[in-house]
């Protein structure tokens, strides 16, 4: 079972990485205090925003899954990098850096935990999230015009995590899949299949034995809306041609499940799970 740190799944490799290169530059590790105890304050909440809009909060008791939630406090010095003597900071990402300056910083960290530490199994996952402060902070409510993407990622990010966990424990690579399909990439324009979803990358499910066409292009409206893509569910017509009968999406459903967990994108208890939502719907 995966644990979490501050919230939802930022890869943990990116913090062994910056971990590392701290190291390297002598800036130490910080120094942890805490749990920190008393005050009304909430984690990682927008200025002005009242309780029930905060950002990356649960929206149910930790307790009844077996969690708590602790604050502590870090400190310690970081460092500032600079382009290194000769180096420019081109547009592929690949620059040379070196330390330029070090500056003392103090920061929290939100921990949600297993109650019981007799059911942490040592895997830590870690989100940074960035909040600009000032009278510009972005409004956590906005309105998108589309239905968001609802192609689900907890699955396969489970599953992601669990194959870094092998990786790293055992050096066992985790699975790979072919890049999405694309016609040109100046703009981007992906291949699509019959019902508009984009063809290769990780296939699960939703978009192998669909309901919807999901896509992480064409969504207005205020604020963050751009990141979260549509969803447009397939008309009954377009269902019945699909699949005929419940049968016939069960059938499609459980093979498209299966044929993500033989290529290692699903966990076994995740494939049985959906196994099961498949043969429990209504569709078509």
């Amino acid at each position: 079972m995966i644990r979490r740190l501050m919230g939802a799944a930022v890869c943990a490799l990116l913090l062994s990485v910056g971990m590392s290169a701290a190291a390297e530059a002598g800036a130490g590790s910080p120094t942890v205090s805490g749990p920190v105890t008393g005050g009304n304050g909430v984690p990682i909440v927008f200025s002005g925003q009242p309780a029930d809009r905060l950002v990356g909060r649960e929206t149910f008791d930790l307790a009844s899954v077996g969690y708590m939630e602790e604050e502590f406090f870090l400190e310690g010095t970081a460092n500032a990098y600079s382009p290194a003597a000769g180096s420019t900071l081109t547009s592929d990402g690949k620059w040379t850096l070196e330390p330029s300056s070090q500056a003392p910083y103090t920061t929290r960290v939100v921990v949600n935990r297993p109650i019981d530490d007799r059911d942490f199994n040592g895997t830590v996952v870690v989100e940074w999230l960035n909040v600009s402060g000032g009278a510009n902070q972005p409004n956590p409510g906005f309105t998108c015009a589309s239905p968001i993407n609802t192609g689900p990622q907890t699955f396969v990010l489970r599953s992601a995590m669990a194959g870094l966990n092998r990786w790293v424990a055992r050096g066992t690579p985790p699975p790979e899949a072919p890049r999405l399909e694309t016609i040109s990439i100046a703009p981007v324009q992906y291949v699509l299949d019959a019902n508009g979803n984009v063809r290769g990358g990780i296939r699960t499910p939703a978009v192998d034995a669909p309901v919807a066409t999901l896509s992480g292009l064409g969504q207005t409206g205020t604020t963050f809306c751009v990141l979260f893509g549509t969803t447009m569910p397939l008309t009954q017509e377009q269902l019945t041609a699909l699949y005929r009968n419940h049968g016939g999406f069960v059938r499609a459903w459980s093979r498209a499940t299966l044929n993500a967990f033989r290529a290692g994108f699903l966990r076994p208890e995740d494939a049985l799970n959906l196994l099961v939502v498949g043969a429990r719907s209504d569709i078509p």
